[in-house]
């Protein structure tokens, strides 16, 4: 049987050129890592453009044309013939493994192989799914010792306690560190909200603590909530934006805009320009992942804002750079309309629209 399988193969690639089957695998997936060490997005077949874009693979091995039949490099021989030894042998040798399967059998119903053991049974699907940033609500996980050292290393953590305190789960000072009192108050909501209990801000718990913190849903601009499309609200007066797809709420983040005089405009726009790596012409500043809609003014990552309720912008909407790069990794690639309102005021704290947003007694 194995010879004749095997003469076969060989009349056939005498007749046509039989390729290695190897030739037409593709090369490894690329993981894109678009958070540095909080989250990863895998996409079979792709690269990152200069834009940021995800580009198809282009890297396939298998011979593109007729010419690249000719001559396998290094070796003297044709890519036929190559390929021609390369197939006898995997025939061979699998023929040789199912000699030895009958074999080892026997005749008909004399084995002596031992039962087979049942399959096991199928890994369980992890907690939190195929978590990556670009998951509704997505945050990476805080836990204890956790701190925001400085602009370019935010942890989350004032962010953690200022939506903690605003549902009634943290009475502490906004400090940016994760100490004993914000575990308290993880557990505290964790258990109101009924997620497992671990003192940890792990993804569940920013899926629900986000949109329960999100102010004045009903003066949100009605194109964010009913319109097609993308849409990024920003509500001047209580520091919020929020991110909604075809009507749906994707997320929301704390920031800050322009201070007197220089007033973040309000009115509906479109995003007209993107440049990831942008540095600011006039002040000289980097501001990362910069999505420009009002002529100077753009949505981009702060290199100086640790808390958005301290200190103002030149015009521009200041995001955590983290939480810059989030925005830019969900909508680079799409048209986004923009919606600014909300009246502006300097003195305007934290509690301002959290009136009703505690969900204990």
């Amino acid at each position: 049987m194995v010879l004749r399988l095997t003469l076969r193969v060989m009349s056939v690639c005498s007749v046509r050129p039989c390729r290695n089957p190897e030739l037409a695998k593709w090369g490894p997936i690329d993981a894109i890592h678009s958070v540095p060490d909080r989250a990863h997005w895998s996409f079979p077949g792709a690269t990152a453009g200069p834009d940021g874009a995800y580009e198809p693979r282009r890297d396939r091995t298998e011979p593109r044309s007729d010419d690249d039949l000719h001559e396998a490099p290094g070796t003297g021989r044709t890519l036929t013939e190559d390929a021609m030894r390369r197939a006898t042998a995997t025939l061979v040798a699998a023929g040789a493994m199912m000699v030895g399967l009958l074999t080892a059998v026997g005749p008909a119903g004399a084995t002596g192989a031992a039962p087979a053991a049942p399959a096991a049974p199928a890994a369980a699907p992890r907690a939190d799914g195929h978590w990556n940033m670009q998951r509704p609500f997505a945050r990476e996980v805080v836990r204890r010792k956790d701190r925001d050292r400085d602009p370019r290393h935010i942890e989350h953590v004032t962010e953690l306690q200022y939506r903690l305190r605003w549902v009634g789960a943290y009475g502490g000072p906004i400090n940016g560190y994760y100490n004993g009192k914000v575990r308290d108050a993880v557990k505290r909501y964790q258990k109101r909200v009924g997620l497992h209990v671990n003192g940890t801000a792990n993804h569940q718990t920013w899926a629900k603590l986000i949109p329960q913190t999100v102010k004045a849903r009903g003066k949100i601009h009605r194109l964010c909530k009913h319109g097609i499309g993308w849409h990024v609200c920003y509500d001047r007066y209580r520091h919020q934006v929020t991110l909604w797809k075809k009507g749906k709420l994707r997320n929301s983040w704390l920031v800050r805009g322009g201070d007197r005089g220089y007033e973040t405009r309000t009115g509906t726009f479109r995003v007209f320009r993107r440049d990831k790596d942008h540095v600011s012409s006039i002040y000289g500043t980097p501001m990362p992942f910069s999505q420009f809609f009002s002529g100077g003014q753009a949505f981009h990552g702060s290199p100086f804002m640790m808390d958005p309720w301290q200190d103002h912008s030149h015009g521009c909407v200041n995001m955590y750079i983290e939480d810059a790069r989030q925005l830019w990794s969900m909508t680079h690639n799409v048209n986004l309309n923009v919606h600014i309102n909300g009246r502006w005021d300097r003195t305007a704290g934290p509690g301002v629209g959290a009136r009703g947003l505690s969900i204990f007694g």
